[in-house]
């Protein structure tokens, strides 16, 4: 039973029944989702129109805010319509929700089977600042890169440094 109901009235005045009425039919709606925190029902009838009778009920519950309204001849039908209303509006939340979360744990368990399947290559490292060739052979040897690109602190122009297969370190350079 949620305690957080709160009914109101605008230029009417309601009966007890009335009053347990609503309240019953705003407790039904809590089935369809567990998460609501409170419940405003706003009993009304359109002044100077006693045929006009007007139920807006708005639920906050943790994530949303659903408002609905509903206006009818008879204060019962507007109560059971808006209920529908909210009905419809918080099992449509709670789908999208059940949707939403099957999907990222669908696209996590996925990514997670690409990753372990997928080797990737490792990149290159380029370095932005002018670098020395010994620097750059430590980056070589503690990172996991096939080779790194850096601009030489001496001759100022872009070099390469890789490891051969034989182990050597071996520095391209540009002839200009």
């Amino acid at each position: 039973m949620l305690d957080a109901i709160s009914i109101q009235t605008r230029h009417v005045s309601i009966t007890d029944a009335l009053k347990e009425y609503a309240r019953e039919k705003a407790e039904k709606v809590t089935k369809y989702y567990d998460n609501i925190q409170r419940i405003v029902l706003e009993l009304s009838i359109l002044e100077g129109n006693k045929h006009s009778q007007i139920v807006k009920a708005t639920i906050m519950a943790s994530q949303t805010v659903i408002r609905a309204s509903f206006e009818s001849a008879d204060m019962y039908a507007s109560i059971d319509g808006v209920e529908e209303k909210i009905a419809k509006q918080l099992k449509k939340h709670h789908d999208k929700l059940r949707t939403n979360a099957h999907k990222e744990l669908n696209h996590r368990s996925s990514s997670t089977q690409s990753n372990s399947n997928n080797y990737s290559k490792p990149q290159p490292l380029c370095l932005d600042k002018p670098t020395f060739v010994d620097d750059a052979i430590t980056h070589l040897e503690t990172g996991p890169y096939p080779f790194v690109v850096f601009r030489d602190a001496q001759s100022r122009k872009m070099s390469i440094v890789y490891e051969s297969c034989d182990g050597v370190y071996t520095v391209i350079e540009p002839e200009n």
